[in-house]
C-alpha cells in the first residue's frame, strides 16, 4: 500500500535513506550499475540543496504575521465604519456606500474598499460642518485617510508575500521532485535486493515516514 510523502518529510526521509545507502551502496551497485560512488555524491548534494531551502519556513511565518496584522486592521476599520455610519445617520446622509465598504472588507476586497473610502472621505470633507455639529470629531477625515492608507499598505505587503511564497514554492517544487527521484529509486532497489531480510525495512518509505509522521502537511507525492 502506498504512502503519501509530505513535502516536509522529503528531507528526513532522504537522510534516513542516505545512512543505509552509504553503507550498502557497493552491494547495491553489484546489482544496479547506476549506483556508483558518483550517484551517492549527487544524492548527498541534492539533500544539501533541499536542506538550504528549508529556511522557506521563515517566509511562511512572516506571511502569517502580515496576514494577522491585516485582519486586525480590517476589523478596526469595520468598527470605525460603524461609528461613521452613526454620524452619517445623525446628519441624515446616505450610508449605502459605508455598507458597501463593509461588504468589501468582509469579502477581502481591500482595493475596492480603499477606493470607496476615498470617496467617503471626500463626502466627509464636503459635509464637515453638518457632521461635526452631530458629534463627529474635528479632523476625523484626516485620521480616516491615514487608517485607509495603512490598510491598503498592509494588503499590498500581504499580496507581495503571497506572490513571493508562490514563486518560492514553484521554484522549490522541482528541487524536491529531484530529491524524491533519488529517494524512490534507492528505496525500490533496496526493497528488491533485501527482500526477506530485516534490512529491507530501511528501504520502505512508509516505515521511514512513521518515524517522523506528524499532523498536517502540504503537497504530497506517492511513495511506497
Amino acid at each position: 500500500m502506498s504512502t503519501k510523502l509530505r513535502i516536509e518529510e522529503y528531507l528526513p526521509t532522504g537522510l534516513f535513506l542516505e545512512t543505509s545507502f552509504s553503507r550498502d551502496r557497493a552491494e547495491l551497485e553489484a546489482n544496479f550499475s547506476e549506483f556508483m560512488p558518483g550517484y551517492l555524491a549527487d544524492f548527498q548534494n541534492q539533500l544539501a540543496i533541499v536542506s538550504r531551502l528549508e529556511d522557506s519556513l521563515v517566509l511562511t511565518q512572516e506571511q502569517k504575521g502580515v496576514t494577522q496584522s491585516l485582519y486586525i486592521a480590517k476589523d478596526a476599520m469595520n468598527k470605525e465604519l460603524n461609528i461613521l455610519s452613526f454620524h452619517f445617520k445623525s446628519a441624515k446622509l446616505d450610508t449605502k456606500i459605508i455598507t458597501k465598504v463593509k461588504k468589501d472588507l468582509g469579502t477581502g476586497n481591500v482595493e475596492g474598499a480603499n477606493l470607496k473610502l476615498k470617496a467617503i472621505i471626500q463626502m466627509i470633507d464636503s459635509k464637515t460642518e453638518d457632521l461635526e455639529s452631530k458629534g463627529m470629531k474635528a479632523g476625523y477625515s484626516s485620521g480616516l485617510a491615514t487608517r485607509n492608507k495603512e490598510l491598503l499598505d498592509k494588503n499590498v505587503l500581504q499580496n507581495k508575500l503571497i506572490d513571493a511564497r508562490g514563486q518560492l514554492a514553484e521554484d522549490n517544487r522541482s528541487v524536491y521532485k529531484a530529491l524524491y527521484k533519488y529517494i524512490s529509486t534507492i528505496a525500490q532497489a533496496g526493497k528488491i535486493i533485501y527482500d526477506g531480510k530485516g534490512k529491507r525495512d530501511e528501504y520502505v518509505i512508509s516505515k521511514l515516514v512513521s518515524r517522523m509522521r506528524s499532523q498536517g502537511g502540504t503537497k504530497e507525492e506517492e511513495a511506497s
